[in-house]
C-alpha cells in the first residue's frame, strides 16, 4: 500500500513553500525599486546635461558653436588696440580686450597670434625643434630629474631583496619661466597703413627678438633670471677633442662614443655654421668626406651618418673652446613657455622719432633635465 503523507507533512511543505515564494516576493520588490532609482536618476542626469549645454551656449564654453565669432571679436580688438591704442577704441573692442595678470599691465595677444610668434621664434632658436617644450600656465613646472643607474643582483627565494649596488637618485627641480621682453618700434606712418602687413610685422620682428634672445640662453644662460645653457651646465660631461687648436675625426668619435647607447635613435650634433665648415674638410683615409649633405630636401645633413643642427650660438674651434655637442636633446633638456603673452603699446618713449613701441612679454624657461643624454667636446688634449 502506498504511503501517505500525513496532515502535519502537507502543512509544514505547504509552510516552506510560502515561505520561499515570500522570499523571492522581497528579492523582486528590491529589484523593481532599484530599477526605479535608476530610471530616476537616469532623467536627473539628461536634465543635467540639457542644463551644462545651455550654460556653455550662454558662456560660450569651449566646443561651442560661438567660440569662432569670440576668438574672431578679440584678434579684431587687438589689431584697433595696436592701430590705434585704447584711447582710439571703441568700448565694444575695449571690452573685448583681456588684461594681462603681469605686473607691468599690458593685454594678453591673441591666441593665434601668439602661435605666430611662436613659429617663428623656431627658426631662430633651433634647440626649440630637439628640446622637450612644455606650455605652462603658470611661472613654474616641477620636474623630475634622474641620475645614476639603478642596480640589479641575483638573490635566494628567502634572501634581502635590498637596492644596495643601486646608484640610481631621483628628485623633483623646479623649472622656472623666466620673463622675456621684445621692444618693437613701428612708425605712425605705417600703422595708419593696412593692418595686416602691421599683425605680420610685430609677428616676425617679436619672433625673431625672442628666439635670438632665448637661443644663446639655451646654448650658454647663466641660470639666474634666465634660462640655464647646455653649455654652462657643469653636469653635462666633456671629451677631450685630442688636439689643442683643431678638431678631428677621433675627436667627433670619441664624442659619439661617450654617449650611452640608450640615447643614440634620437641623437644628434648641434654646432656652429664655421665648425660645420671645418668638419665638412675631414677625410677618411681613402680620401672621402666624412660630412654628407642631405640627399632630400627638408632632411638635415650628417656627420658620419649622424644628424647635425646648425646653432649660432656654438661657440667657435677654438683653444679650449666646446664647439660641438652631442646628444638626445629631447630627453636631456627642457624648455617651460608661459600660456600668457602681453603687449603694452607706449606711444612716449619714441614719441619725438615719430614712432609707437610695442613691449612683448614672455615667460620662458630650459633647463639640463638628464645630463646623461648629452655630452660636450672640448678642443684639447684632455679634459
Amino acid at each position: 500500500m502506498a504511503d501517505t503523507k500525513s496532515i502535519e507533512q502537507i502543512l509544514s511543505e505547504m509552510k516552506s513553500t510560502a515561505d520561499e515564494l515570500r522570499g523571492n516576493m522581497g528579492e523582486f520588490k528590491s529589484i523593481k525599486g532599484k530599477v526605479i532609482e535608476l530610471e530616476t536618476q537616469l532623467k536627473e542626469v539628461t536634465g543635467l546635461k540639457d542644463v551644462v549645454a545651455l550654460i556653455e551656449s550662454k558662456m560660450k564654453a569651449p566646443g561651442s558653436a560661438s567660440v569662432a565669432p569670440v576668438a574672431e571679436a578679440s584678434k579684431a580688438a587687438f589689431m584697433e588696440f595696436v592701430m590705434k591704442g585704447k584711447g582710439g577704441m571703441s568700448p565694444e573692442a575695449i571690452k573685448s580686450l583681456v588684461v594681462g595678470d603681469d605686473s607691468k599691465g599690458g593685454y594678453l595677444v591673441p591666441a593665434d597670434f601668439q602661435a605666430a610668434v611662436i613659429k617663428v621664434m623656431y627658426d631662430f632658436s633651433p634647440i626649440r625643434s630637439v628640446a622637450n617644450v612644455i606650455p605652462a600656465s603658470s611661472g613654474e613646472v616641477q620636474l623630475p630629474i634622474e641620475s645614476g643607474d639603478i642596480g640589479a643582483s641575483w638573490v635566494g627565494e628567502n634572501d634581502d631583496s635590498g637596492d644596495s649596488q643601486s646608484t640610481y637618485k631621483f628628485g623633483l627641480k623646479t623649472l622656472t619661466a623666466h620673463k622675456l621682453m621684445a621692444r618693437v618700434d613701428i612708425s605712425n606712418d605705417l600703422l595708419d597703413s593696412s593692418p595686416v602687413n602691421v599683425e605680420g610685422l610685430l609677428r616676425d620682428r617679436a619672433g625673431e627678438k625672442f628666439g635670438r634672445t632665448e637661443g644663446t640662453a639655451f646654448i650658454s644662460g647663466t641660470g639666474h633670471k634666465q634660462p640655464e645653457g647646455i653649455m654652462t651646465n657643469s653636469s653635462v660631461a666633456a671629451v677631450a677633442g685630442g688636439n689643442a687648436s683643431a678638431i678631428t675625426v677621433d675627436g667627433m668619435l670619441d664624442l659619439y662614443g661617450a654617449l650611452k647607447t640608450a640615447y643614440d635613435a634620437n641623437a644628434r650634433y648641434i654646432m656652429s655654421k664655421k665648425t660645420m665648415v671645418g668638419i665638412r674638410k675631414l677625410k677618411d683615409t681613402n680620401g672621402l668626406y666624412y660630412w654628407q649633405p642631405a640627399l632630400t630636401a627638408g632632411l638635415p645633413e650628417t656627420f658620419n651618418g649622424i644628424p647635425i643642427l646648425k646653432c649660432s650660438d656654438m661657440a667657435d674651434i677654438a683653444a679650449n673652446a666646446y664647439p660641438v655637442a652631442y646628444g638626445d636633446f629631447r630627453a636631456g633638456y627642457s624648455i617651460v613657455d608661459s600660456k600668457q603673452m602681453t603687449v603694452v603699446r607706449d606711444e612716449l618713449t619714441q614719441a619725438a622719432n615719430d614712432l609707437v613701441r610695442f613691449i612683448f612679454r614672455q615667460r620662458v624657461g630650459g633647463m639640463v633635465v638628464n645630463a646623461d643624454a648629452i655630452k660636450k667636446m672640448k678642443i684639447a688634449t684632455s679634459v
